[in-house]
């Protein structure tokens, strides 16, 4: 029989305490844990941000993730740790976390963070929607505008954009960067005088911004008599504390006036400080996988028959893709065609390289019909959008050069136009260009070597894996020496009827969202031939080129 013991009594533990104090109370179900209240969860998303924003980031990330565990629905915490993935590199862990929160208690800043980081990963679609959404919510919202005015002008929708910084410009006058960005606009336009215009703005708002000092390079050739231009700039490098983006973008600007001017000793120095704060912006070329990447493509269409008609593919003969490398001529070319009136220039769509590094490329011959037909439907639908009617609309991403098999197995009928110029050339002018988007290779001479041969290789590849019919290399070099021959066999290949108004491609008016939105605007000239030679004592790198290129000699 087990003994009985009286709450007063001592305790037979022999601890000298009475029972109640002692193993009475040990033995007694210890209560559930109280949740935390909404006060001590408040208390502590404000500790997590205060570790946030001192960038204490895995203190932060540890009491988010503790608050989650306790209310996995808490919106705070999921949007706040959703951030936090976004500022460290993960991506889809961001978008995730967000989307959650949103689900849960929708806000405008929720949104506009979602297509911040969506925007990030060059998901434009739903970043557009997104910033939408956010706008829906507060009408109000500059940063919305702003942003989304941004983004819409890099997928070519020029007129929403000017239309949302114009908005943006309402809400917040006195905010000069709205001015740059539509001088960016004007400038994709080809209208320059606007341009310059907007940017006077800028500067009466803030007269030493460096962004609008800089754009103004891009607006006109300059001239020794934009001295003073030249004198404002440098000092803004050497005296003003600024971003490495801003400093990038005045190094490559008196990069481009020493050039124009013709004093190539001083433009390469300028040039070259440019590129190396690029890489510290865009990070190391990984050359290793560059060329593991060129392997797969080339192990997945090795033979002419992997790329034959399969089921589900398009018979549409619309699509028309100029590839190669940046800087050898493309939006030339497109600008050419897109003079026709059964063409349209679409500009650089994202569709296919967004498509082919998001799947295991090496693995897409095996593609199946379905998928084949709705990656066909799909394209479509966004030609569609940019012109219903057109015969041909042009695409002119240069990486497009990655995805040829890919894109020949879905659209069997399509039209590659390869446009060629003098690797030394070309390995320079990209060298000399502050490319909005993320071209690691870019800023070395080497890697720009290294990158010139792999293109080389797989271009080479698919030459000999295409059927002649599909595939025109147009070299730069012959084009605008010899256009009067060229550009009609350029119309001719791609199956159009013979237009003058491609020979005046100076005088169309559209929107030219490249670097080249100035040159396309002008003459053939042939100033950019053997440009290379001006600065033969700087580029060593790119000398070894020119061996397999005798137009380069």
């Amino acid at each position: 029989m087990t003994p009985k013991f009286g709450r007063n009594d001592p305790c037979p533990c022999a601890s000298g305490k009475k029972y109640k104090r002692c193993c009475q109370s040990s033995e007694q179900t210890a209560p559930a844990p109280r949740p935390p209240s909404e006060t001590d969860v408040s208390a502590s998303i404000q500790t997590a941000l205060a570790h946030h924003q001192a960038g204490h980031l895995a203190h932060a990330e540890a009491i988010y993730t503790q608050i989650i565990q306790n209310s996995p629905r808490h919106p705070d915490a999921l949007h706040y740790l959703g951030m936090l993935a976004s500022q460290t590199d993960r991506g889809e862990m961001a978008v995730t976390l967000i989307r959650k929160a949103i689900h849960i208690a929708p806000s405008h800043l929720m949104h506009f963070n979602l297509a911040t980081e969506l925007r990030r990963q060059t998901r434009f679609e739903e970043a557009a929607e997104s910033f939408r959404n956010a706008l829906a919510l507060k009408a109000d919202f500059f940063e919305a505008y702003y942003s989304l005015g941004q983004l819409l002008q890099d997928m070519g929708e020029h007129a929403e954009a000017e239309a949302c910084i114009r908005k943006a410009a309402d809400l917040s006058p006195e905010y000069a960067d709205v001015y740059v960005a539509l001088a960016s606009i004007y400038n994709d336009l080809g209208n320059f005088d606007a341009s310059r215009s907007a940017l006077t703005s800028a500067l009466s708002i803030q007269p030493q911004h460096p962004a609008a000092w800089a754009m103004l390079s891009q607006t006109r050739k300059m001239t020794l008599e934009d001295q003073a231009w030249l004198n404002t700039a440098l000092s803004l490098i050497e005296t003003q504390t600024m971003s490495l983006d801003q400093q990038t973008e005045l190094l490559f600007a008196v990069g481009k006036y020493y050039d124009d001017t013709r004093q190539f000793d001083l433009a390469f120095p300028a040039y070259q400080q440019a590129n190396e704060l690029k890489k510290k912006i865009d990070g190391s070329f990984d050359r290793a996988r560059f060329t593991q990447f060129i392997d797969a493509i080339i192990n997945a269409y090795g033979a002419p028959e992997q790329m034959q008609d399969r089921e589900g593919a398009s018979q549409s003969e619309r699509p028309v893709f100029i590839v190669g490398m940046p800087r050898s001529g493309t939006s030339l070319i497109e600008q050419i065609i897109a003079s026709h009136p059964a063409a349209y220039g679409a500009g650089e769509l994202e569709f296919w390289s967004q498509y082919g590094l998001s799947n295991e490329y090496a693995t897409l011959k095996n593609l199946n019909k379905t998928q084949i037909a709705k990656l066909a439907q799909a394209y479509e639908q966004l030609i569609r959008q940019c012109d219903p009617l057109a015969a041909r609309v042009i695409d002119k991403m240069p990486s497009n050069f990655c995805w040829v098999g890919l894109i020949k197995t879905v659209f069997p009928h399509a039209k590659f136009i390869h446009a060629q110029r003098n690797p030394a050339d070309i390995c320079l002018s990209i060298y000399f260009q502050n490319f909005k988007f993320r071209h690691p290779y870019a800023a070395d001479l080497n890697d720009l070597a290294y990158y010139y041969d792999e293109y080389s290789r797989l271009m080479a590849h698919w030459t000999s894996a295409l059927p002649t019919d599909s595939l025109l290399a147009v070299s730069y070099e012959e084009l605008v020496s010899a256009p009067d021959t060229w550009i009609p066999k350029i119309i001719e290949f791609i199956g159009l009827d013979w237009d003058e108004r491609c020979l005046n491609f100076h005088r169309t008016e559209r929107k030219v969202a490249t670097l080249s939105n100035w040159s396309v605007r002008q003459k053939l000239y042939l100033s950019s031939k053997q440009r290379w030679r001006n600065y033969q004592s700087h580029i060593a790198p790119l000398l070894g080129l020119l061996d397999s290129d005798p137009s380069g000699k």
